[in-house]
């Protein structure tokens, strides 16, 4: 329920009660979290009580000293095991019962419960004799309940409440009388005879107030018969569920065809139980303790079901069910471990002082099981037919965050031992795998020039800084479509033929980029000149890691049996909490309050957009009140399409699409108002002015985040870089270990690089460096040509680092003018927008200069460096 609640999106009218869910739900998984416990031993517990209840109800069918001794042993099972032994004497001792009914039962139900119950059965059948408990529970409670007489329990209670009102009576009529005859006689009653009979009517009236309770009227008398009938035709089933039960077990059938009549049993009774509350609703004295029988035994066979399910499950794993829930549960669990602040470095060797270096990492970072929780998942993909992802993405993913944790663990202990260093090349090795694993298949298709991966300048997409949705807002009116410019601009570039490494994508872009930056901080330089080493942990961090470790962990949860999830989601429930907690910050908090720079053009803004809600509601009230006085009018309709459109856009809309549709109904609305006089909105439009001119500020306040947004996206595109990077530094892979190769793959990395990225390839040298570097302290690598490759790492770095004060000037250059021209445009906006700020042609052509400028400015940071004057 609550991965619907937050991973379906939703429009923009349902917000508050959205907002409403969300809270509820935290609320619910706060109180909730106290009460956590064994589902399983929870049920045993009840099925102890339960059973010791319906033996102690019979009590007046026994003598007082087997009764006692039934009781005394009962109180024993509580504190020492059971033995077959005791078994036998409890078993004569209830056969000493004069109840028929229950001493009937002892074989078929009694026996095997006191085996289920009280003696200790193997780890792995635990659950399913906890369903068969179950079963045999609400079997015998169904044979007890169902043994019908002749009469029907309400003319037996309706007959002793008549005989009890004539004693009461009499009683009565007694005591009036003595009292009477003392008076005339002039002398007192004794007061031991009055208190003794006064006590008797008290008491006398106390029965009869319990008898009242249990007189049940009944229009039709006769229907008893019809009762009687129909439950011991549903004897029949009542037995098969045992059967049922017994078929689960055996694992060489055909276990779906047994889950599947299992199921079909449930519907069955469910149906019987409505028959009964449908047609004899005036026996709910007799029905309703029948009911609760036969829910018993669904709960059993439901217990059943799971137990067979989860054996299923194991058997297809390969492991324990604790190893599995141990797995899951680190691997979801929220990091509580205190960062420190820095890794302190050598400032002779250049290299992280450690004070073992054969110290051991957390276990919760080295001693995850990876093969597991990748069969979890392929086992969780292959049951879901929805399959969002390949499984080498989801995949790539358990390395990230194995990769996410060691790497926190390393930052925070402020030690890189060999163990935590072999880990982390491991990882790196798993990612780049499928890459150098694409180089072989190709290389075995091409020739040798032709495999080898050419480094390209890349290109930057406008609609990924720039989120507009041209159709939908084309279509709130066919005769205002937004100018040819923008439509021109909005174009997607097209894509470059035959060019299958760049359209690669067995690593999600996001995975790539967290993978890059967790690089660059474990062997890399923040800003290209402070020494290697230094890596700060801060809370974004460890939130970034638990929430992908929490959504990925949900894949595999969701598709386990029940009771193992069900365990998992009760010792996770503060994980549960937190994960909520984070997702409606993100998608409920304002936008100053985000840990990133908000852009109007691409980011969601909900809390702003709801502000749209309740004047759109109260003009779509007009606006179909007078559609009653006027109906199909083509204006009022219009109106009211573009405000059910502006209700249903999702809340993830960016704020300007939702601008632009409020600009289409205010000017359609004003216009139908200024040509037909007998339509007035101006008190509902009232609001919406305020609304669209505190949207268009916003929108002028938040330009910077479009340049930032260009350059973002030109490390992003150096970062994709990565891949081929390592492949050109680990060629040894691919049987070629020529130097000079390398040398000039390195360089052409180097000079195809638009200025934008310059800075990036170089952070990505530089932290290639640091980490073979680090491979040579620690004697990780025994490669003879690891030397050779530190020094041209080195050498290439030191070269053209000479360059990057030249370029960085020019790229702070060209944002500062186009700044400036920013600040031109916003003067000129607010100007504009004052005069007529519900104008759609004024907000086009701001936004016409907005997107020209950073377009302008887009062209500056692609040129290449031999522009700047940059030897090749």
């Amino acid at each position: 329920m609550l991965c619907q609640i937050l991973q379906h999106s939703f429009p923009v009218m349902d917000f508050p009660i959205h907002c409403l869910k969300l809270r509820v739900s935290s609320g619910k998984l706060w109180r909730d979290f106290p009460l956590k416990s064994d589902l399983a031993s929870t049920l045993l517990s009840a099925a102890h009580s339960l059973f010791q209840q319906i033996i102690f109800a019979h009590e007046k069918s026994f003598e007082v000293d087997n009764f006692e001794k039934i009781k005394s042993i009962f109180h024993s099972i509580q504190k020492n095991s059971f033995k077959q032994e005791e078994l036998q004497t409890l078993k004569a001792l209830i056969q000493s019962s004069n109840h028929g009914g229950l001493t009937s039962l002892v074989d078929q139900y009694i026996v095997p419960l006191l085996r289920e119950l009280y003696i200790e059965c193997p780890s792995h059948d635990y659950l399913y004799n906890l369903g068969k408990a179950w079963i045999h529970i609400g079997g015998l409670r169904f044979y007890l309940l169902a043994n019908f007489d002749h009469l029907d329990p309400a003319m037996k209670y309706e007959f002793k409440y008549l005989r009890l009102q004539e004693k009461i009576s009499l009683l009565e009529l007694e005591i009036k009388v003595r009292q009477e005859c003392y008076h005339l006689a002039g002398r007192n009653s004794s007061v031991d005879n009055e208190k003794w009979r006064k006590s008797l009517l008290g008491k006398l009236q106390k029965e009869r107030k319990r008898l009242q309770t249990k007189i049940m009227f009944r229009p039709d008398p006769a229907k008893y018969k019809n009762l009687k009938r129909v439950c011991a035709g549903f004897h029949e089933l009542i037995a098969s569920s045992a059967v049922l039960a017994r078929n689960l077990e055996q694992q060489d059938l055909n276990i779906q065809l047994r889950i599947d009549e299992a199921c079909n049993w449930q519907v069955t009774s469910a149906s019987f139980i409505d028959q009964l509350s449908k047609e004899y609703p005036e026996y709910i004295d007799i029905i309703q303790p029948v009911q609760v029988a036969i829910y018993e035994i669904k709960l059993g066979l439901s217990v059943a079901v799971s137990s067979a399910l989860q054996k299923a499950y194991l058997h297809k794993v390969g492991g324990d069910a604790d190893q599995i829930l141990e797995t899951i549960y680190s691997f979801m669990q929220f990091p509580r471990s205190l960062p420190s602040e820095a890794i302190s470095v050598d400032p002779n060797t250049m290299l992280p002082v450690f004070q073992s270096s054969n110290m051991d990492v957390s276990e919760n970072a080295l001693a995850m099981d990876v093969n597991l929780l990748k069969k979890l998942l392929s086992i969780s993909r292959d049951t879901n037919c929805n399959n969002e992802l390949p499984i080498l993405q989801l995949h790539a993913n358990i390395y990230h965050i194995s990769l996410v944790r060691v790497a926190r663990h390393v930052r925070s202990t402020m030690l890189m031992d060999n163990a935590s260093f072999l880990f982390l090349n491991k990882i790196f090795d798993q990612f780049a795998s499928p890459w150098i694993n694409m180089k072989v298949h190709m290389k075995a298709k091409e020739d040798n020039e032709a495999q080898k991966y050419k480094f390209q300048p890349r290109s930057i997409r406008i609609e990924d800084i720039l989120e507009v949705d041209v159709p939908s807002l084309v279509e709130f009116s066919a005769d205002e479509s937004l100018s040819p410019e923008w439509q021109e601009m909005m174009k997607l570039p097209a894509k470059e033929n035959g060019n299958f490494e760049e359209e690669w994508n067995l690593v999600q872009e996001s995975v790539l980029k967290s993978m890059v930056h967790l690089h660059n901080q474990l062997f890399g330089s923040n800003n290209l000149i402070k020494l290697p080493g230094i890596a700060q942990v801060n809370n974004e961090d460890i939130l970034d890691s638990f929430m992908d470790s929490y959504k990925l962990g949900i894949k595999i949860i969701k598709d386990m049996p029940p009771v193992l999830s069900f365990t998992l989601d009760m010792n996770l429930m503060p994980e549960h909490l937190l994960h909520l907690c984070v997702e409606y910050k993100k998608k409920f908090s304002p936008f100053h309050q985000l840990d990133h720079v908000y852009n109007i053009y691409k980011d969601s803004n909900a809390p702003a957009l709801a502000k749209m809600v309740k004047p759109l509601t109260v003009l779509q009230n007009r606006v179909v009140s007078l559609l009653y006085e006027w109906p199909e009018h083509p204006g009022l309709q219009k109106i009211l399409d573009i405000i059910k459109t502006l209700l249903a856009l999702s809340v993830d809309t960016p704020l300007t699409e939702a601008l632009l549709g409020l600009q289409f109904l205010l000017s359609r609305t004003q216009a139908l108002q200024e040509n037909a006089s007998k339509f007035s909105f101006s008190d509902q439009l009232q609001p919406f002015f305020a609304l669209v001119s505190s949207w268009q500020k916003l929108e002028l306040t938040c330009r910077p985040a479009l340049l930032d947004g260009v350059l973002e996206q030109c490390d992003a595109n150096a970062g994709k870089l990565w891949l081929p990077l390592y492949s050109v530094l680990h060629r040894e892979h691919l049987g070629d270990i020529d130097h000079l190769d390398t040398i000039r793959s390195l360089k052409e990395f180097i000079q195809t690089a638009n200025v934008g990225e310059f800075r990036k390839r170089l952070e990505l040298l530089l932290a290639f460096h640091g980490q073979f570097s680090m491979r040579m302290h620690l004697k990780a690598d025994p490669s003879p040509h690891l030397l050779q490759i530190l020094k041209i790492l080195y050498n290439v770095f030191g070269y053209y680092m000479q360059f990057l004060p030249l370029i960085s000037e020019h790229v702070e250059a060209s944002r500062r003018n186009i700044e400036k021209e920013l600040k031109e445009v916003a003067k000129l906006s607010r100007w504009e927008l004052h005069q007529c700020y519900l104008s759609i042609e004024n907000s086009r052509r701001i936004r016409h200069k907005i997107l020209k400028l950073i377009q302008k400015f887009i062209v500056m940071i692609l040129i290449q460096n031999s522009s700047l004057s940059m030897p090749n």
